[in-house]
């Protein structure tokens, strides 16, 4: 990975060797919250080293229903740039600025323009260039995050089969995963639907593999009062309780701020957390073994709890006390490897 896309997650990275894959996260939430989508571009080259069983995909995930679809397209359907965010995958692009569909999907014909407003993304400086913070100048990580905007408006109109869904004055999220696979085991969480607009929970605990051995790290940030918490491996925040159960995960972190000389508090409950089952939740495809499988349960419909505080002293004073609503949940993998594998 080159300097200069260190500094930009944004941007196409190319596929490592063997195999690989690279993947965009769009969240679209309409205003009255009735029908949240997930669309998921990407790219994925097999183990086998056969460049004709590579593909680039489209993912559709309807948050109204749970219904879901993978469509795949052969290699000529792929175009991207290396020098900005820029991707097409047949008849849709994609980019910083919005998105065009144009696909057949399972669920039916899925097309419009949507635009965006001013992104919020995790800021990136030469010492921590975006989520993985200093993570990111560690050679042959297996997994690499971003954050591209934690929170921006939408507009424009998207029709899905029969259905028209007008997403002006919507609220949307994107964030991006690339690299060789998934981590083993995750909990990821997301939510920009609080009380206050512009609030925005983005919230993953995985187990890393990493030179033949595993980890478990984090990467969790609060966007709120202009202000973005962090807590995160690197940063010194520690995790003090991490369960997830039937449909329920629940996470608490604490950060010392020695400059602030006081202790930052943050409490997260989600329900509606998949379990990994894949019972009653569709199953998104992911990389996994070097191949694309169906690996991973989400929901868009779930709810988190999220408490900020700041302790001096003995002195508490409550930061934020509010619900998220229209959360992104997964959870999984080995929960009790997860939380034994936590520094």
């Amino acid at each position: 990975m080159t300097p200069a896309n260190l500094m930009h997650p944004e941007r196409y990275h190319g596929l490592p060797r063997p195999h690989g894959f690279e993947g965009w996260y769009y969240k679209l939430v309409d205003p009255d919250h009735s029908r949240p989508l997930a669309i998921i571009p990407g790219v994925f080259a097999k183990a086998d080293g056969s460049r004709s069983a590579n593909r680039c995909f489209v993912q559709v995930l309807d948050g109204r229903d749970g219904s879901y679809a993978y469509v795949p397209f052969a290699m000529d359907a792929w175009e991207a740039s290396t020098s900005a965010m820029r991707v097409r995958v047949g008849e849709s692009t994609f980019d910083l600025d919005g998105i065009h569909l144009d696909v057949d999907t399972p669920l039916g014909h899925i097309a419009g323009d949507l635009t965006f407003g001013e992104l919020s993304p995790w800021p990136v400086t030469l010492l921590s260039p975006g989520a993985m913070g200093p993570f990111a100048y560690l050679p042959g990580m297996e997994c690499r995050h971003g954050i591209l905007s934690f929170d921006h408006e939408i507009r424009g109109t998207l029709s899905l089969g029969d259905a028209t869904i007008d997403y002006t004055g919507g609220r949307g999220y994107i964030e991006k995963d690339w690299g060789r696979g998934f981590p083993r085991a995750w909990i990821w969480m997301q939510t920009n639907h609080m009380s206050a607009q512009g609030s925005s929970l983005s919230a993953s605990v995985a187990l890393v593999p990493y030179l033949g051995v595993a980890f478990s790290g984090y990467l969790v940030a609060l966007w709120h009062g202009g202000r973005l918490h962090r807590f995160t491996t690197y940063s010194g925040a520690r995790v003090t309780a991490l369960k997830a159960a039937e449909r329920k995960a629940r996470l608490t972190l604490e950060r010392h701020v020695r400059r602030e000389r006081c202790t930052y508090r943050l409490e997260i409950e989600a329900h509606g957390a998949p379990t990994g089952t894949g019972h009653d939740v569709p199953l998104l495809y992911g990389p996994m073994e070097g191949d694309m499988l169906p690996r991973v349960p989400e929901t868009l419909t779930g709810r988190i709890q999220v408490r900020l505080s700041r302790r001096q002293g003995t002195r508490e004073q409550v930061i934020l006390d509010d619900e998220g609503r229209c959360a992104g949940i997964e959870v999984v993998g080995d929960m009790g490897e997860l939380a034994r594998r936590l520094p």
